[in-house]
């Protein structure tokens, strides 16, 4: 019998990509959890390409998650963040390793498959943070570090370090074994790797600072060029520093980092990220700087290959702040990345491909969305995942930003079709296929730090769609234009053909809950509950054995301080008649979602946020509707730092399963509270679990950042 051995590069590539699939089996304990939705959405930034594997490239974003792609982007992997120091980071790369800059720095010697962190370091703690990060020498030999003690060099992977510089460092770049280093305004090169250094400062500087280098060299001469803290003057030299030219680009300096790149085995064509038109661009010159044209841009027209993209194109967002990366020894291969978007050239910029999705089109008779499958890089905030109850095949995502998406073909494939930026929820009408109801904000990421001000925010209002959402109407009158943060379904207090719901609104200009007893023509405020300082109300339940509510309001505070108010957590027992605050004792600052337990109809789990001084994060439980709490969920019990939650869940078949969605990870507890183990899924925020009605053993896990994950039910 012959034997095969399959090639680790072949398996490590099989890993990733069954890591990505739309398509999956059923999770089985132990398997990884798997991406599921649109990808895109979010802010990414810092892109790197390895000049060792062209296929082989890096983006982090801002929302908490860095990606490796090993196939050219055909697939991208998260990183989970428990792998890595810092959840994200800055990314360079040797022939053998990949280095994050982080809270520390990680390294991965198989393309990101697994991390070893490096947190123990020679310099002053005080003058820890690296400012320059990057490979240097020929074959990327050295790891450096710049920092306000001096470039620190590294040859066995950042386990021990040489002092080569002792002065502050802000930037550094190599050309083969020679070393540019930008100190606090002045410019040094050694060409021995750090041995010696020559000042070579250029005089036409001033009291500018160098924050950007790059340089090249071929059989016409070598070049390089420095970026002043002005964002607009360039500097040139060709003779190793000794005379410099002086230009300036044209624009305005983007809102992210302003860089000039180059392929260091060449000294024409250079690229440089520029603000004109309104939004961020990429320029190319091929002639060292003379002269400049834009090659990546949507306004005033679209530079090929731009407009075929689900966020810049169809949804004309546009690119807002715009990074790139070249790659090292091939100036042909250009990546960039937006507010949503990434593309990649391989002709220097001329066209372009996105890189974050596979256009399915528009496969829903009909309807005018476009359907598409991420690649793994789904980047923004998800708040709830549903089954249609007529129509497995059919499910929905409640998001932030593209605010709802839809699949009509078993989650295979996406489309958005938001009713507003964001969509915090959504209820199906228990008769009408097709019928959904929602929640709808022109705000997103509520109730997030940045949204915890006692002032009036966006537009909000409820919504319903008679055609699975594909499209959207407002739902009714009586209710503030200010967002809608949650919307329940009273199937106790339904009659007579008419549906009665609950909804709650934030913020300022009518925040409160609102209550309608004919299916969402009228609405009217309910009084009684809540406190006049704080109006930020965020989540109603109905108790589906009693027909008790349940209201949570979230904290507040005046802009510009950190002082949080309370907003209380209450409860009615006589159809919203009277209001008292069951979670009073707890003098709960920050209290977030809630949760029933499906049998025994006293039992409330209750998750709360740790504002600034008060480190009451965690998950509280009471047995008998709030007459005594309990913590069950502390930063001790899981030995993190402050804790944030977001909110709490309850496995409906086995209750004994309870699920903290917390900003440290997904915790899972399987004897009430008692004890906790954390999950893995890759995203450090989790929002909500949705146990598969269908199979109590698979759980979709949505996230504050990173999308939509499907994984086994337990730890």
């Amino acid at each position: 019998m012959m034997k095969f051995k399959i090639p680790f590069s072949l398996f490590l590539g099989l890993v990733f990509s069954l890591a990505n699939a739309q398509t999956f089996k059923k999770p089985k304990p132990g398997s990884p959890f798997i991406n599921i939705g649109l990808g895109g959405g979010g802010y990414m930034h810092s892109p790197a390409m390895s000049p060792y594997d062209k296929k082989f490239m890096y983006t982090n974003c801002d929302m908490g998650c860095v990606y490796v792609t090993r196939d050219g982007g055909k697939k991208w992997r998260t990183i989970p963040f428990y792998d890595i120091a810092g959840r994200e980071g800055i990314a360079v790369f040797d022939k053998k390793n990949i280095y994050l800059k982080g809270g520390g720095i990680s390294v991965s010697s198989d393309k990101g498959r697994t991390w070893k962190i490096r947190k123990k370091f020679p310099w002053p703690k005080s003058k820890q943070p690296f400012r320059a990060f990057e490979t240097l020498g020929i074959g990327s030999k050295y790891l450096a570090v710049g920092n306000d003690s001096g470039l620190w060099l590294s040859q066995n992977a950042g386990k021990n370090w040489k002092q080569t510089f002792k002065k502050k460092v802000i930037e550094v770049a190599g050309l083969g074994d020679n070393i540019f280093l930008a100190g606090e305004k002045s410019f040094w090169l050694s060409k021995n790797l750090g041995k010696t250094w020559k000042n070579i400062s250029p005089k036409n500087a001033g009291a500018k600072q160098i924050v950007c280098i790059t340089a090249g060299q071929d059989g016409a001469g070598m070049v390089v060029f420095v970026l002043l803290d002005d964002k607009s003057t360039l500097l040139s030299s060709r003779d190793w520093g000794k005379t410099w030219a002086s230009s300036k680009l044209g624009g305005a300096p983007v809102r992210s980092r302003n860089m000039v790149r180059m392929a260091s085995n060449q000294s024409k064509i250079l690229f440089t990220n520029r603000k004109a038109n309104k939004g961020g661009e990429l320029w190319r010159s091929k002639d060292s700087g003379k002269t400049w044209k834009r090659v990546a841009y949507c306004r005033k027209g679209w530079a090929p290959g731009t407009k075929d993209s689900e966020f810049a194109g169809r949804h004309k967002w546009g690119f807002g702040r715009l990074n790139f990366a070249v790659d090292p020894t091939n100036t042909k291969r250009v990546m960039f990345t937006t507010m949503s978007d990434i593309f990649i050239s391989t002709n220097a910029g001329d066209t372009w491909k996105q890189m974050y999705n596979d256009d399915k089109g528009r496969i829903d008779k009909g309807s005018k969305d476009f359907f598409c499958t991420t690649r793994g890089l789904t980047m923004t905030s998800a708040w709830q995942f549903h089954f249609d109850p007529f129509d497995r095949k059919r499910q929905y995502i409640c998001y932030t930003d593209f605010g709802f998406i839809r699949s009509i073909d078993g989650g295979k494939s996406w489309a958005g079709s938001p009713p507003a930026n964001s969509t915090y929820a959504i209820v199906f009408d228990p008769k009408k296929k097709g019928r959904i109801y929602g929640a709808a904000s022109g705000t997103h990421d509520i109730p997030g730090w940045g949204f915890t001000h006692d002032k009036k925010y966006g537009k909000g209002r409820v919504v319903y769609s008679d055609d699975h959402g594909d499209n959207w109407k407002t739902l009714g009158k009586g209710f503030p234009n200010i967002p809608c943060t949650h919307l329940a379904l009273d199937k106790k207090r339904s009659k007579n053909g008419k549906l009665t719901f609950w909804a709650t609104f934030y913020g300022r200009g009518g925040g409160g809950l609102y209550r309608s007893n004919d299916t969402g023509q009228t609405w009217k405020q309910i009084k009684g509950l809540g406190y006049s300082h704080n109006v930020n109300f965020l989540r109603v339940k109905i108790q589906p054995k009693t027909g008790d509510i349940f209201v949570s309001v979230g904290g507040t505070r005046k802009v510009g301080t950190m002082d949080f108010k309370t907003g209380g957590f209450w409860h009615s027992t006589d159809d919203g008649k009277t209001w008292k605050d069951i979670a009073k004792s707890l003098d709960l600052r920050w209290q977030k979602g809630f949760t029933f337990h499906p049998t025994k109809t006293g039992t409330i789990y209750l998750a709360a946020s740790t504002p600034p001084k008060f480190p009451q994060g965690g998950v509280y439980k009471t047995t008998n509707n709030g007459k005594t709490w309990k913590q069950v969920l502390s930063r001790k019990k899981i030995g993190t730092g402050i804790l944030q939650v977001y909110s709490v869940d309850i496995h409906p078949t086995k209750p004994n399963i309870v699920y903290a969605c917390t900003a440290a990870g997904l915790w899972c507890s399987r004897n009430d509270g008692k004890t906790w183990k954390m999950m893995k899924v890759p995203h450090f925020r989790t929002t909500h679990v949705t146990v598969d009605p269908k199979d109590p053993e698979v759980i979709y896990c949505t996230t504050f950042g990173g999308g939509t994950w499907v994984g086994y039910y337990l730890p």
